[in-house]
């Protein structure tokens, strides 16, 4: 298994315990191909030449460049640049290989994300090609691209998984999926996922990939975009219903901070002694609600150097190394840059040769590295921290107390290189990860006893730290992608895995509707989760000026039926929703000890009795330079204002508001005219010209809601 992280090509052992970068390349890899010879494609975007690698895992730079996504098909490879064009190769894996361009997509080549083969009408194999907007197939016969009858929302975040499972077509929007199935007259359908349109970024996930799974759909939700507590998952369709297949767990305990008191301390031991002579490395996951205590919330201290994070700003922190020398100046190496989120888990790693000053400190982030700046340069020689206990949360003084909380804490005598870094971000911070190698591992406290004074050492080494203040926590080991941030606080309790008070308000919705009489309201939730009696959803309404919320039912369900509906009466008794504003309220109910509710998406609407249109034919007598009674001549500028103003109405796909003869306002639709109706007549004089246009209009009264 082969998968590209930024510039790195990586791979899974063949027993899958174990990462390795197979190799780096000089720019990001935008696709991985098998080819037509069973070589792997490595394709780097427009800027840099192609690679492939055999089965050997040899490695040959070729000598064709704007290389974007590809495809297989026909035996042949295909590439599309981010310019549109668009070529295949029977021979791609040879130094000096021939292309035969074909054409390419030339009105949106910059909005296509992937290139997917799938079935035409006639079930024959044919390559579609995903976009933000439309869903593309190309024509061989013809040799062009053309639109097929799907059209998505033009979103940055549409188009990004495109697959064909199950005799259909399934394409992602946000956190949408629509079926696609071929036909003389194609069908188009939302399977799950989806709220208006996709939900949009701030709603904390996209799907970035979609997978043929055999029995299952498989779709990879990427919750990078998430601000707060989001995960990242992977979510299988079985064609009925939708469930969770895997989710970054982030399951073990963790040990909270509060920003103001609060240390584990570790005896002196000659094994965590001036880590960083010949080369040292502090490894570890940290999740901060602020910079902490005085602005530099301390990760790990030993006396004579300390790793924090300082300068908090708009929701973000920077990483800092100070190390303490005995010339005129100590060294201090901060992130250039504002690198961590608060209230989001990242993995930071730090390496430093201490034994020359002209060394630098080199700060990972989530895997990366990230550019520093050396704020003091050292002179001298470095002081030794023999003698100096070692604190994780704080200085030994409990003066700067980190708020937040941390977990797998590392500290090596050796400077760690970047595959192992890769490695060890890659695997995580829940379910016991073991870093690559061991070699030189000095101190490891997990964090996992989730109770007690003691946070063992898991090195060897068994200098176990003692819990000062600082408290135990469980980590995240619920499967949720949460609404907006107005989702509640939902925390633990002795009694129950989370509080009842959890909570979802809506924003205020509109429920007049002006004259039209509502037959009922319908709820809709989509959940999460196999939900039971004990885990479930109450839902509450309240109206504009009201200050009491009113229950309207239970939003449950069965393990294979996840969408709970409530149908409440809108009529004037029992308080019921007739006012013109309203919101809902959903909270979260448990009494499992493992299990949350999880609310993925809801839909709320007002279900209407038929009421009577009005429909107006009438016909617009549109002068050009011609005296009237009233207003005396009309000039040429007045003339071309009407025409466009029928112009515009006309395509119009909102509505448009009218003054009717007896000066009422109205709100109407513009209507296709009858086959066989001219749009408009002109009356021109006697010598030809121009008079008047006699516009033939049809409109339909319409509602507003």
């Amino acid at each position: 298994l082969y998968w590209a992280l930024g510039n790195a090509l990586i791979k899974m052992n063949a027993g899958r315990t174990a990462f390795t970068v197979v190799r780096a390349f000089p720019v990001d890899i935008t696709d991985l191909l098998v080819g037509p010879n069973n070589n792997l494609l490595i394709y780097l975007g427009d800027d840099d030449e192609y690679w492939f690698m055999d089965t050997s895992e040899a490695f040959t730079e070729t000598d064709v460049a704007d290389s974007n996504i590809g495809v297989l098909w026909d035996s042949k490879a295909w590439q599309l640049k981010t310019d549109g064009s668009w070529a295949y190769s029977a021979t791609p894996a040879v130094a000096s290989p021939t292309w035969t361009a074909q054409t390419g997509i030339t009105d949106i080549p910059d909005q296509i994300e992937r290139l997917e083969v799938g079935r035409d009408g006639d079930g024959n194999p044919v390559i579609y090609a995903s976009s933000n907007t439309w869903l593309k197939v190309f024509d061989f016969t013809n040799d062009v691209w053309i639109n097929t009858e799907v059209k998505l929302y033009g979103n940055q975040h549409h188009g990004k998984g495109f697959v064909y499972w199950n005799n259909a077509h399934y394409l992602s929007y946000g956190l949408g999926v629509k079926q696609y199935t071929v036909g003389q007259t194609g069908t188009l359908s939302n399977v799950g996922l989806n709220r208006d349109g996709g939900i949009p970024a701030e709603y904390n996930g996209i799907i970035s990939r979609m997978s043929n799974g055999g029995d299952h759909l498989f779709t990879l939700v990427d919750a990078s975009l998430a601000s707060s507590n989001s995960q990242s998952g992977i979510y299988a369709f079985n064609g009925r219903s939708w469930k969770c297949w895997w989710a970054d767990p982030n399951n073990s305990n963790v040990l909270d901070f509060d920003g103001s008191s609060g240390l584990i301390t570790v005896t002196d031991d000659a094994a965590i002694q001036n880590i960083f002579d010949g080369g040292g490395t502090i490894e570890c996951w940290v999740n901060p609600d602020s910079d902490g205590e005085g602005d530099e919330g301390v990760i790990v201290d030993k006396s004579k150097w300390s790793f924090y994070l300082a300068n908090e700003d708009t929701g973000k922190v920077k990483v800092a190394l100070y190390c303490s020398f005995d010339g005129a100046t100590n060294g201090t190496w901060i992130t250039t840059s504002t690198e961590v989120d608060i209230n989001t888990w990242t993995h930071i790693i730090v390496t430093y040769n201490s034994s020359a000053t002209a060394n630098d400190a080199i700060i990972y982030i989530n895997g990366t590295v990230v550019a520093q700046t050396e704020s003091a340069t050292p002179a001298g020689t470095r002081e030794t921290d023999v003698g100096s206990g070692l604190t994780i949360g704080n200085y030994s003084t409990d003066a700067f107390t980190f708020d937040g909380t941390i977990d797998e804490m590392r500290l090596y005598t050796r400077i760690l290189g970047q595959s192992e870094v890769t490695s060890n971000y890659l695997k995580g911070r829940g379910g016991n990860p073991q870093p690559l190698s061991k070699t030189s591992l000095v101190g490891w406290w997990k964090m996992d006893e989730g109770t007690g004074a003691t946070a063992g050492d898991s090195s060897g080494n068994d200098n176990d730290g003692t819990v000062t203040t600082a408290n135990w926590a469980a980590g995240e080991d619920v499967y949720y992608m949460p609404l907006p941030a107005a989702y509640g606080n939902i925390e633990n309790d002795t009694n129950r895995s989370f509080l009842t008070t959890g909570y979802f308000e809506t924003s205020w919705l509109h429920g007049g509707f002006r004259e039209d009489t509502k037959a009922f309201i319908r709820v809709d939730a989509t959940l999460g989760h196999a939900f039971d009696s004990a885990v479930y959803y109450e839902c509450h309404y309240q109206i504009l000026g009201d200050t009491t919320w009113t229950d309207a039912g239970d939003l449950k369900g069965s393990a294979t039926d996840r969408t709970a509906t409530l149908f409440i009466p809108a009529d004037s008794s029992s308080n019921n929703p007739v006012s013109t504003m309203i919101r809902f309220k959903f909270v979260g109910i448990t009494d499992d000890t493992d299990d949350t509710p999880v609310l993925l998406n809801y839909q709320v609407r007002a279900i209407m009795y038929p009421t009577r249109k009005t429909v107006i034919y009438t016909q617009v007598r549109c002068a050009n330079e011609i005296t009237t009674k009233s207003k005396g001549r009309i000039d040429k500028g007045k003339y071309t204002l009407i025409k466009n103003a029928l112009d515009n109405a006309r395509t119009a796909t909102w509505p448009v508001t009218i003054t009717d003869i007896d000066d009422t306002t109205r709100y109407v639709k513009f209507l296709p005219l009858p086959k066989g109706t001219p749009r408009y007549v002109l009356v021109k004089d006697e010598k030809g010209r121009i008079q008047e246009r006699l516009y033939n209009v049809i409109m339909q009264g319409v509602q507003l809601s």
